[in-house]
């Protein structure tokens, strides 16, 4: 989940964006929408989200590619003070995942219902520098998902920095680590940002990997 200050008077939240590299792709695109009389970065708010993501992994015979769609609905608090930000979520997720060759020892296999947990924030480290930082994880398919960013902000709103990403399930473990080059404007208030890095999948060779991502509000 992503809530800004510079956004926070916006009736909504639109996110969008996609991770590639050889060894998995990631996309997803979801929605924040504040209610019971809450801002985008006060009160709570309702998140709706659907993603894509393939990996794969090796048995004692083969190696299993995987692809896993999901979607969830959550519940969601947040709190803003100047550029410092939090939010904390909850809901329930649906995940439907196919495997190719097919192995009946993998739990993730068909379709999973789970609740997933999210936590994330940014705060101002010092003048123009932040640290931003999520985590997730989901019952069911026992997914987790966790990324840390240190950002220096441009007078003219450009923030780039390091980020170190780590992710997987019962099945597969992997870690990425890249820079990231985020608030190119994109029209009056929407960005988009870059990002490029190595992904290490645990028993694959270490590949490169770029994404792009974006924020919208409404």
């Amino acid at each position: 989940m992503f809530v800004a200050a510079s956004v926070a008077r916006a009736e909504g939240l639109a996110l969008g964006g996609f991770d590639a590299s050889k060894d998995g792709n990631s996309a997803y695109i979801g929605t924040i929408k504040p209610i019971a009389g809450g801002n985008l970065g006060q009160g709570l708010a309702v998140r709706l989200w659907a993603d894509y993501n393939t990996y794969s992994y090796a048995t004692d015979s083969s190696l299993i590619d995987a692809k896993a769609s999901g979607l969830e609905v959550a519940l969601a608090y947040q709190t803003s003070s100047g550029e410092n930000w939090g939010s904390v979520s909850l809901g329930p997720r649906y995940t439907y995942t196919r495997l190719s060759p097919d192995d009946p020892s993998n739990n993730e296999s068909g379709a999973k219902w789970g609740l997933k947990a999210q936590v994330g924030g940014e705060v101002v480290a010092m003048p123009n520098l932040f640290v931003n930082a999520f985590a997730a994880y989901t019952t069911g398919t026992e997914a987790y998902w966790a990324r840390l960013r240190l950002l220096y902000r441009f007078d003219g709103g450009l923030r780039t920095g390091p980020e170190l990403i780590g992710h997987g399930n019962t099945v597969y473990r992997a870690v990425q680590v890249g820079w990231v080059l985020s608030g190119i404007k994109l029209g009056a208030s929407s960005e988009v940002g870059l990002k490029v890095g190595a992904r290490h999948t645990e028993g694959e060779s270490t590949q490169p990997y770029g994404g792009v991502e974006f924020v919208a509000p409404f």
